[in-house]
């Protein structure tokens, strides 16, 4: 998708020398906007856990500003692991520092603005929640910097946009062009992301952004595929079992990477498992099964805890109808709460095809013993 927005300033590469290579990477991607704008970076808490931090980078991404978060981490500023980018672009050779700042750290980026946050009487914003970020955008060398997100997600109204690299003449074939262009697509390799979007956005017009599309940024590993696996049968005992596998990292506080759906002397069942846990002997949690909004509670002694070592198994007995309802329902979630320091809340959710409700069915009707 080429628009028009984010016109580029025209600079030529032809008579550079090496060594001027890094100066052309820090103003390449620098836009009017970003030339005038100071960049913010916001970090904030909404509660006492560090899960409930996060950090906003608004503004164009200027030279110096990674050196900037860096201080902010050394000093106790910055606190949980997922970075808000909202930028215009600017510096690539910073950009690329940053993305890579990013991956260091193991953080995940998103997009989003300040765009209906309140503000406090100083005129820094007054955060309730992260949902209350607007839609942003995050073009040219902030597109970079997104990448570096060990994992990394944004919404439909949010704009990632990137752009071609080109010369006053025109001639992608120019040896320094050719460089420049390696580094970025290098870049892209390390961050894990398939370089074959760098291509796509070279075939759009100079004065144009390639926006990317939620297909495209699937396609391309842009973003992470998120969430759990289309499910699959297995022999298993006497029987089958169905089993859907989360395709993004498991995590504490959000760690079930595996469903198992399948059946025992009749009854139906439905296991979590989890190497993302602090267990203690006697911890009990509280199950529920949630259809789209419809959430049906379970009783205590549905659930049975099986431990060995850093792993667990979550193992929920199924009344007969929530079983039919499985078999039935177009998504589910398995959902089963802790304590925060025992792991929190244990889920398993997927929109489910005909053919995933089949495998449910199959593996009810199935039992492995």
């Amino acid at each position: 998708m080429a628009s028009t927005h984010g016109i580029l300033p025209r600079i030529s590469l032809k008579g550079f020398p090496m060594r001027a290579l890094c100066l052309l990477l820090s103003i390449l991607l620098a836009t009017p906007a970003a030339a005038q704008e100071e960049p913010r970076i916001h970090a904030s808490c909404l509660g006492g856990a560090w899960q409930s931090c996060f950090i906003l980078i608004d503004g164009p991404i200027r030279d110096g500003i990674t050196d900037r978060l860096k201080q902010m981490v050394a000093a106790g500023e910055v606190r949980g692991r997922v970075v808000y980018l909202n930028s215009p672009g600017g510096s690539l050779q910073e950009g690329l520092r940053m993305g890579r700042y990013f991956r260091e750290m193991h953080w995940d980026t998103t997009i989003g603005s300040l765009d209906g946050v309140p503000r406090n009487p100083d005129g820094s914003p007054a955060f309730a929640s992260a949902a209350e970020l607007g839609p942003g955008h995050c073009e040219s060398a902030c597109s970079y910097a997104f990448l570096g997100g060990e994992n990394r997600a944004y919404q439909d109204n949010d704009k990632l946009g990137f752009h071609q690299f080109y010369n006053v003449d025109g001639d992608i074939g120019d040896g320094l062009t050719q460089q420049f262009s390696g580094l970025v697509v290098s870049y892209m390799v390390e961050m894990g992301v398939d370089a074959r979007i760098f291509s796509l956005a070279a075939t759009q017009g100079p004065s144009q952004m390639f926006y990317v599309d939620r297909n495209e940024a699937m396609e391309f590993d842009i973003v992470n595929r998120r969430g759990f696996d289309a499910l699959t049968l297995e022999p298993f005992g006497n029987g089958i079992i169905a089993i859907s596998k989360r395709l993004d990292p498991a995590k504490h506080q959000d760690g079930a990477d595996l469903v198992t759906f399948f059946c025992q002397g009749g009854q139906p069942y439905a296991m979590l498992h989890t190497a993302h846990h602090m267990f203690l002997p006697g911890t009990q949690g509280t199950p529920a099964v949630w259809f789209s909004a419809d959430k049906f509670d379970l009783p205590a002694d549905a659930l049975s805890l099986q431990v060995s070592g850093p792993e667990a198994k979550m193992t929920l007995r199924l009344p007969f109808d929530i079983a039919t309802e499985l078999t039935r329902r177009t998504d589910f979630s398995i959902w089963i709460s802790y304590g925060r320091l025992e792991g929190g809340t244990f889920t398993a959710s997927r929109e489910t095809s005909q053919k995933d409700r089949e495998m449910i069915a199959a593996a009810f009707r199935y039992c492995i013993g």
